[in-house]
């Protein structure tokens, strides 16, 4: 999965709902030093919040993501980065 995706951060998710988000490098580690993961708090969001609540929660997360999850069972729908804001702002400052 690492050397396939650039990513920063990952979800971690055990029995299809969100457990944590995992760094990159804790993920490297914890595979040289053969132990669990460390993860870190997930900030969620549910479809229904608005879009106040959501961006205070991105501008919070220390990984710089928030997961959009499903209200009901708790299912990861999406995952929304800052730089998905930035480039979608500069998209629209674009038009």
């Amino acid at each position: 999965m690492l050397e396939k995706n650039p990513y920063r951060f990952f979800p971690v998710s055990e029995n299809g709902r969100v457990k944590g988000m995992v760094a990159r490098t804790e993920m490297e580690t914890a595979i040289a030093e053969h132990r669990p993961l460390r993860l870190q708090p997930a900030r969620e969001c549910r479809p229904a919040d608005s879009i106040r609540d959501s961006q205070s929660s991105l501008i919070d997360s220390a990984t710089g993501t928030v997961l959009l999850t499903d209200h009901a069972d708790g299912t990861l729908l999406a995952i929304v980065t800052l730089h998905d804001i930035l480039r979608a702002q500069v998209s629209i400052g674009e038009r």
